[in-house]
């Protein structure tokens, strides 16, 4: 059991370290502006994902209680006047030598990557130096994109509630297929988001499903009122005998920190499955990290 709960908590770690290092760190960043000045069209979301910052953290440099901007409006963008230097983890590297090779403490190369232990695995991004963006935009791009368009009739969304799909293999597509046909419900896929695994699906990807397109309520709990006010957000895979990959992980704390602090602000209580419907089901199983989601996001 106790070996059990340190591979979670450090499969967790892992997976909220993946965003942290991303690709805009030495291009958004580098050419970030003190100022913007808004142009006919722009929205607090759009300038969020050009410039590598939050839209809470826009909101809170400008002092803006809403999302409203004018055209010719200046607009504060925090620069990352230091942009991040990423050592990737080989085979063999261990923190001690990766700390020593760059001059800094141990402590210190775990602070900046918000790790508690010394686990770290091949491929892994580690900060070395420099500052870090606000808020990563590597798995949710597409569904800022989307949901932007969508803001005007945003329905009164107050709970995110986490599922895995009980299988490990299966994508938006295939679940759509089996709600449809099987579980006799019109309008099809009963989660607003699929997370998936690498097999159907690549590992991370955010599939949107129609429900979230068309802001329609979820059909992925027993309770109807619930379901009325509930975003469901999917994992591929049975957590009852694996864990969730390190890059779903990624994108599920990605995703809830967008529609929970950036677009709903702050207002969704995040739950997983069987605290919905209780003794009816063991979603999402005993190996999802449902007291470190928690903690996230309270």
């Amino acid at each position: 059991m106790e070996n059990r709960r340190k591979f979670i908590k450090s499969t967790l770690l892992a997976a909220i370290a993946l965003p942290t290092a991303f690709s805009f760190s030495a291009t958004a960043a580098q050419g970030s502006p003190a100022t913007y000045t808004v142009k006919k069209g722009d929205t607090l979301s759009g300038i969020s994902t050009r410039f590598g910052i939050s839209i809470s953290e826009l909101r809170r440099i400008n002092n803006l209680s809403g999302d409203r901007i004018d055209a010719g409006q200046i607009l504060k963008i925090k620069p990352h006047e230091n942009p991040a230097q990423i050592y990737i983890v080989k085979s063999g590297d261990t923190l001690g030598q990766i700390a020593l090779d760059h001059k800094i403490s141990i402590s210190t190369l775990k602070t900046r990557n918000r790790l508690t232990g010394d686990r770290i695995y091949p491929g892994q991004k580690l900060i070395i130096s420099g500052s870090t963006p606000q808020s990563s935009r590597q798995y949710i791009a597409d569904v800022i994109r989307k949901t932007e368009a969508r803001k005007s009739y945003l329905r009164s969304w107050q709970q995110i509630v986490i599922h895995h799909s009980g299988v490990n293999n299966g994508n938006a597509k295939s679940y759509d297929r089996f709600h449809r046909e099987q579980m006799r419900m019109p309008n099809g896929l009963a989660y607003h988001f699929v997370i998936g695994n690498g097999i159907d699906s690549k590992d991370g990807q955010i599939e949107i499903g129609s429900r979230w397109l068309k802001q329609l309520q979820g059909g992925h709990v027993k309770n109807y009122r619930t379901n009325e006010t509930a975003i469901g957000i999917c994992l591929v895979g049975n957590f009852e005998t694996r864990h969730p990959t390190p890059r779903q992980l990624a994108a599920l704390t990605e995703l809830i920190s967008y529609l929970k602090n950036d677009l709903l602000g702050g207002r969704p209580k995040v739950m997983v499955h069987r605290e919905v419907d209780g003794n009816r089901t063991l979603c999402p199983g005993r190996n999802f990290p449902t007291a470190q989601i928690r903690n996230l996001f309270p």
